[in-house]
């Protein structure tokens, strides 16, 4: 899931940042960092979004493009091995679930 769609899926929902934050446990900041592009959500918290996200789960799901989006964000913003880590349990977390 892009920062776009994470910001897209807060406002069709009328939460603010706090709000959403508290809907899915974790902190405001975190909402933050997602949507900005500085952090991914991880595997875990990708579940909470496709959650809520229903019943419209497809739109969920990366595609190249959005992958490679992705990665150049974290290239230019947060080079870290954490972070790439985490981008590559994310994108592993979609294949699956596309394979299911």
């Amino acid at each position: 899931m892009t920062p776009i769609e994470i910001k897209k899926l807060r406002g069709s929902l009328a939460l603010n940042q706090f709000d959403f934050a508290e809907e899915l446990g974790v902190q405001r900041s975190t909402i933050v960092a997602w949507e900005k592009g500085h952090k991914f959500p991880q595997p875990k918290n990708l579940e909470k979004l496709v959650e809520l996200a229903n019943p419209s789960k497809k739109w969920v799901f990366l595609t190249i493009e959005e992958i490679d989006e992705i990665a150049k964000i974290f290239q230019e913003r947060n080079g870290s091995i954490k972070a790439w880590g985490l981008f590559a349990s994310a994108i592993e977390h979609n294949i699956r679930r596309k394979n299911t």
